[in-house]
């Protein structure tokens, strides 16, 4: 849901309208003489899980080097070619 707001009134509600797009995730569009100038939306942090995916390619990988972490086997390749 996007609600629409003039800029001096954002202005005096600032911190109260921020408050309101954090706890409940409602957009606000900020205007001037009834234009868009901004969109204030929640800030949504992401995950460090999958930030890699689709950046290291591997060509011809063989298995014979082993990758440890905390007593898991994550990856077990050599012959590793980045591109």
């Amino acid at each position: 849901m996007k609600k629409r707001m003039a800029v001096s009134k954002f202005k005096a509600k600032c911190l109260k309208v921020m408050n309101e797009v954090m706890q409940t995730g409602i957009h606000y569009i900020i205007t001037k003489r009834n234009m868009p100038i901004v969109e204030l939306i929640p800030f949504k942090k992401k995950s460090s899980f999958g930030c890699m995916k689709g950046t290291i390619h591997i060509n011809g990988a063989t298995l014979s080097h082993r990758l440890m972490w905390n007593g898991m086997l994550l990856i077990k390749i050599s012959n590793l070619y980045l591109e």
